[in-house]
């Protein structure tokens, strides 16, 4: 999960939706209140301990609420919170209950910005800055957010999607393992005997209203993911934060068996 890769993930909880088309900018037709330059607006603040904190939120459709969503990340993990709230003519707000809140409201600047997404032609975006109170902390402190006095800029996404193959991504012959569980799935993915193995662990759980998606994504050398040519049983043995192992048997037809003491610590959530 490197830069930005983040935003990721997560077909998890509706983080997918990130990646969306402008509402382009009409000079002669500003509506009356400002509006978001993205169909969902997000915006970056600084957070501790290495993190970046995302701020993004959802208008409210004929099947859901308006939603508003904090996704604290790094390099390898991403820990998303999804709260109601109320997202109109610019104006960011929910409540997140013990791990802070949202406030903020975008301001333009009457300019429009031009982005080449993917060399697939020109688009137009209504610049501006969200301006505002952001109050975030995680479980057990893993990271803070506390912006008493906003100013960020949106972060602008391309509306289209630049496909690329990356190493333990797919695109290649491979070997790929999914772990099912009642809270969450783990996969193990590695695209050529001998190559490095990509290690992904999502969870899911809900505080209150407060929605909670956690993601790891850790790469491994090839010695631990041991499997047969058959595929018929594999040891999985990942590297910090995972810890133990677990240990993969077919049983026939679709039916298979893990079984092991493998854990993983998910920032402010350890030992799942």
């Amino acid at each position: 999960m490197s830069g930005r890769s983040r935003g990721f993930w997560i077909p998890f909880l509706t983080l997918c939706a990130l990646v969306l088309g402008a509402s382009p900018a009409t000079g002669a037709n500003h509506p009356r209140h400002p509006k978001t330059p993205y169909l969902v607006p997000e915006f970056e603040v600084p957070a501790t301990n290495g993190y970046h904190v995302d701020v993004f939120a959802f208008e409210a459709s004929r099947r859901d609420p308006a939603r508003v969503g904090v996704s604290a990340w790094n390099e390898t993990s991403a820990t998303t919170y999804i709260a109601p709230g109320q997202v109109k003519d610019g104006r960011i707000r929910a409540s997140l209950g013990r791990f802070g809140k949202v406030d903020v409201s975008f301001k333009r600047s009457g300019k429009q910005w031009m982005r080449l997404p993917c060399g697939r032609g020109a688009s137009l975006f209504e610049t501006g800055s969200y301006e505002g109170v952001i109050a975030f902390e995680g479980e057990e402190g893993f990271t803070q957010a506390i912006v008493p006095e906003l100013e960020a800029e949106p972060l602008y996404r391309d509306p289209f999607v630049c496909v690329g193959v990356e190493e333990g991504y797919g695109g290649e012959p491979g070997v790929h393992l999914q772990v099912l569980s009642r809270y969450g799935t783990t996969v193990v993915v590695q695209n050529d005997p001998g190559g490095r193995v990509r290690y992904d662990a999502y969870a899911e759980n809900r505080i209150g209203r407060i929605e909670i998606g956690r993601r790891i994504e850790v790469f491994g050398p090839s010695d631990g993911f041991h499997w047969s040519p058959n595929l018929k049983q594999a040891t999985v043995t990942p590297p910090p934060p995972f810890s133990g192992t677990a240990i993969y048997r077919a049983l026939g037809g679709r039916a298979t068996h893990w079984r092991g003491n493998l854990k993983v610590d998910f920032p402010g959530f350890d030992d799942y």
